[in-house]
């Protein structure tokens, strides 16, 4: 029998899952979509990480990490640290923007406090 997954403590009575995760409709799965926000967009580079962003209506993110960026594990840990940081970064911008975010090589130091602060100032800057 599975055993069943039990929330912490101080989450919320009924809660199903305490890990906030992307909402269905921000996440960006087209593929011919996130070349848009790569041609169109303005891109930048932030420790070994190929950030592209690009102004619109509506939230969304697409993240790809390369296989020579680690094992399968840490490719995961970069991808919930990008989401996270998404998810930070999006209180504090005035506009929405999709951003398509592309792990080239194994990041040296990857945070998600200095990530969403860059995410939140380029995003702002762009779209003055």
């Amino acid at each position: 029998m599975v055993e069943e997954k039990h929330s912490p403590e101080d989450a919320p009575k009924g809660a199903g899952s305490y890990r906030p995760n992307l909402p269905h409709h921000e996440r960006l799965s087209n593929w011919e979509k996130r070349t848009q926000i790569i041609n169109q967009g303005k891109s930048v580079k932030y420790d070994n990480l190929f950030i592209s962003i690009l102004p619109q209506s509506y939230w969304e993110l697409s993240v790809v990490t390369k296989r020579g960026s680690g094992k399968a594990s840490q490719r995961n840990e970069f991808k919930r640290k990008i989401k996270e940081s998404f998810r930070l970064c999006k209180p504090r911008c005035r506009f929405p923007a999709a951003v398509a975010v592309t792990v080239l090589h194994k990041p040296d130091c990857l945070k998600v406090e200095t990530l969403e602060k860059f995410l939140v100032s380029n995003i702002n800057t762009l779209l003055k």
